[in-house]
């Protein structure tokens, strides 16, 4: 179930055809500048580049299905939801027996996923969150690194947490949850000095209509301001990354149309 579901949401996501996996760099040699070739149907274009231009270099594993290891209850819950998950109207997942979202989701929402069915692309980005958020609550010391064509201009340090209300083994999430919170999270700016203090907060919520609440907090400025959660494509403190590259999307699912329009092996 894994490995299909891995084929699936690569397919979705990155909308390309299928490849020769056998054309792939072998376990145990090295991907750089010399063999990028070799990952050229593997990888997105602009991370290919990295290789080919020798910023990039990696050592290639071999990495069976065999070695991941999901959470107690994982499994069971997924089968669970195997059952009893469909999408509402709004493209959420609700129990078909009630039409309502369950007080508590964990495993996949949707392991069988047919390449026919209209709601794939849906599904696929359920699985893809709630596969994160199995990983649990969580604090991230992140470093941002500006490049220029001359070189690095210059970096910075964030610190980020994240609590989840859902997905991660019920014993670790919080024990109420009035506001219906999907999860929360919040992002500090802990150096360079200029940038420190600089900070985001917000709330994501599990009601479908209901948009996210997102804050920032500019020392400079000495205010709080309300952000759109519709600014997650716009440049982070004067960069290029945006709020999506975190997690790849970091939106609601609901809030887009999702198709599968292929499948694709990658790196």
């Amino acid at each position: 179930m894994r490995s299909a579901l891995t084929r699936l949401t690569l397919g979705a996501l990155l909308g390309l055809a299928a490849v020769d996996v056998g054309a792939a760099p072998a376990p145990g040699t090295t991907l750089e500048r010399t063999t990028a070739e070799e990952a050229k149907d593997l990888l997105p274009p602009e991370i290919l580049r990295h290789y080919q231009n020798g910023d990039y270099r990696n050592a290639v594993i071999e990495f069976p299905n065999s070695r991941w290891r999901w959470d107690d209850g994982f499994e069971e819950a997924t089968r669970w939801n195997a059952e009893h998950l469909v999408l509402d109207e709004h493209k959420a997942p609700v129990d078909k027996a009630t039409g309502k979202r369950p007080d508590y989701i964990t495993g996949l929402p949707f392991p069988d996923i047919r390449e026919d069915d209209p709601d794939a692309g849906y599904k696929v980005l359920w699985n893809v969150d709630y596969a994160y958020y199995t990983g649990g609550n969580s604090r991230n010391l992140v470093l941002l690194t500006w490049v220029s064509r001359s070189g690095l201009d210059r970096s910075s340090v964030q610190d980020v947490r994240f609590l989840y209300y859902d997905g991660q083994p019920r014993k670790y999430a919080p024990a109420a949850n009035p506001d219906n919170f999907l999860f929360q999270f919040l992002a500090l700016s802990t150096s360079p000095a200029d940038l420190q203090g600089t900070a985001a907060l917000g709330y994501r919520y599990k009601d479908p209509t209901k948009r996210d609440m997102n804050w920032a907090y500019v020392p400079a400025l000495r205010r709080v301001r309300a952000v759109s959660p519709a600014n997650r494509s716009d440049g982070f403190l004067g960069s290029d990354t945006s709020q999506d590259d975190g997690f790849f999307f970091d939106g609601k699912p609901e809030d887009f149309t999702w198709k599968v329009t292929g499948h694709k092996d990658g790196l």
